[in-house]
């Protein structure tokens, strides 16, 4: 079985890449007509991806768009993403740059998971502009290392035009690619009206962008302040008792981190209380240890749930989480394994001023925990209008 298991893993790439090929032939190699925007990285993609987008459409410009969150084509509007994939299969990805061409876009905007470049879901994708938030750990269940993660993320940059990078990736060199660096300095504090400070990296890639295609300064930054966010991405949830409520989608350790840090600055006097979980189905199991230690060290209560588990024993996932949770931890650690009891839970124990973290579903429409497929998945439950 595990022999199978490993050569269906190696099988993967080879096969989604021989699809992706046959159906750009099928279409005529869409992707080679276009103005692509590709977006990489561990986190912010779908955030930056959509600051992107709105800077575009600010100035004026035919824009298309696709991101774990919405896609969007001048005819259709903006629409939500129901596959549970931040890339889509190579069939669909064709599908989608076909219909671009039929728009006549300016540009396209795509966000682009790891596993979708390392599979080179996109044939005949060449970005106009390649991006890359950052890298930290996930996905290495896929990946099996960090060094083989990074070299799939750099394939974003094959072929591209320009390339968009984190300050401290020097390093990373393309051929005739032109490299810039992003800069959060050049978003003044203040600009963005969204959650998590976090974010002016975010902005910061949007502002690069919006350079290398001569936008002015200043409609950068007015399109930077009128950007209202994306659904599950650190979005307030309102509360009458006057409580910080936030739904975020943050699944990895730098992505805790992010969000503790933001939230401790912004509400210094409350309470944290945080309810997550972490994803089964043999996803990076590594890191699960690594979040409970964060929790910890952040919270003052931590509410262990199920997030999804693809058919994975939730008490597994629950207990390897738990062991990373420092001895000195002085908190609460409660253990639901119901997420809408969980929720409920903290709302019950949280007062005025406190702040309640609920992540790891964002602005999911369902959840699988099943294990047989993403297509099977519970229904989505609500708290104050916002998928949890």
């Amino acid at each position: 079985m595990q022999v199978w298991n490993t050569t269906k893993h190696y099988l993967r790439s080879p096969y989604h890449t021989t699809k992706s090929h046959i159906h750009a032939i099928k279409h005529g190699y869409p992707a080679q007509s276009l103005k692509i925007i590709a977006v990489t990285g561990t986190d912010g993609k779908t955030t930056t991806a959509t600051m992107i987008f709105h800077m575009l459409k600010s100035q004026g410009l035919r824009v298309g768009l696709a991101s774990t969150v919405y896609f969007s084509l001048p005819s259709k509007g903006l629409y939500r993403n129901k596959t549970k994939m931040t890339s889509l299969p190579p069939a669909e990805a064709q599908n989608f740059f076909k219909d671009c061409i039929k728009e006549d876009l300016d540009y396209v905007v795509v966000e682009a998971s790891s596993v979708a470049l390392h599979q080179q879901r996109f044939a005949g994708m060449s970005p106009f502009i390649a991006c890359l938030t950052n890298i930290t750990r996930e996905e290495l269940a896929y990946h099996r290392t960090m060094k083989h993660y990074e070299k799939s993320k750099r394939r974003i940059m094959y072929r591209a035009n320009h390339a968009v990078l984190p300050p401290n990736f020097k390093h990373w060199k393309n051929g005739d690619t032109q490299i810039s660096h992003y800069d959060r300095d050049n978003i003044p504090m203040g600009t963005l009206q969204i959650e998590g400070d976090y974010n002016y990296d975010n902005a910061a890639i949007a502002y690069e962008v919006g350079k290398l295609l001569e936008i002015k300064d200043i409609d950068i930054l007015r399109s930077l302040e009128s950007y209202e966010g994306v659904v599950g991405r650190m979005e307030r949830v309102e509360d009458p008792e006057g409580r910080h409520v936030f739904v975020d989608y943050a699944v990895t350790p730098a992505a805790f981190e992010a969000v503790y840090k933001s939230l401790k600055r912004n509400y210094p006097q409350g309470k944290l209380i945080h309810v997550f979980g972490a994803t089964g189905g043999g996803r990076d199991a590594e890191k699960r240890p690594l979040l409970g230690k964060l929790a910890s060290e952040y919270c003052d209560t931590i509410i262990l749930t199920d997030e999804e588990s693809y058919g994975e024993p939730v008490t597994d996932i629950l207990d390897q989480i738990e062991l990373g949770i420092i001895d000195t931890f002085e908190g609460k650690v409660l253990r639901i394994e119901d997420r809408m009891k969980a929720l409920e839970k903290a709302i019950e124990i949280s007062g005025k001023g406190d702040i309640l973290l609920a992540t790891g579903m964002g602005g999911e429409l369902s959840r699988n925990t099943s294990g047989e497929g993403d297509s099977v998945a519970s229904t989505t439950k609500k708290m104050g209008g916002v998928d949890i």
